[in-house]
């Protein structure tokens, strides 16, 4: 059972409980770090045969505007996906497989501002870069 809501679509997108929206459920459910559109479209692909880019684009706004799912922007720019109710995650990236991969805990204390006296921190983002374990292997 997915743990997806893709329940609050807009009028213009009614709710349809295709194969190829179960794939993507699928794929973010069984997800333990955020995907590239890349991903998402290849491992949804093993599941529904059918399931295109412009597909995956429609669902991932929806699950954006809907909140089930978060963006994750890497300082390249390259953009992740990954499921929106973990909370605030730092980031690895390997540069070889260019995946990402969440971090255990967060690096930074939320409670301890390291901004300079009189600045409001708002947000922050934390990525750390270097070579994962099925790279590292490889290589």
């Amino acid at each position: 059972m997915s743990t997806l809501s893709f329940g609050f679509m807009s009028a213009e997108q009614p709710k349809r409980n295709t194969q190829q929206r179960k794939a993507i459920e699928k794929v973010f459910d069984e997800s333990e770090h955020p995907l590239s559109l890349d991903e998402i479209l290849e491992e949804g692909r093993a599941i529904s045969p059918t399931l295109n880019r412009a597909t995956v684009y429609r669902n991932l706004k929806v699950l954006l505007e809907t909140e089930a799912i978060t963006k994750v922007t890497m300082p390249s720019g390259k953009i992740f996906y990954e499921k929106g109710n973990k909370g605030h995650r730092h980031h690895f990236f390997c540069r070889l497989c260019n995946k990402a991969f969440d971090l255990l805990g967060t690096i930074l204390n939320p409670n301890r501002s390291l901004a300079p006296k009189g600045f409001v921190v708002e947000n922050h983002d934390l990525v750390v870069h270097g070579v994962c374990p099925s790279c590292t292997k490889d290589t």
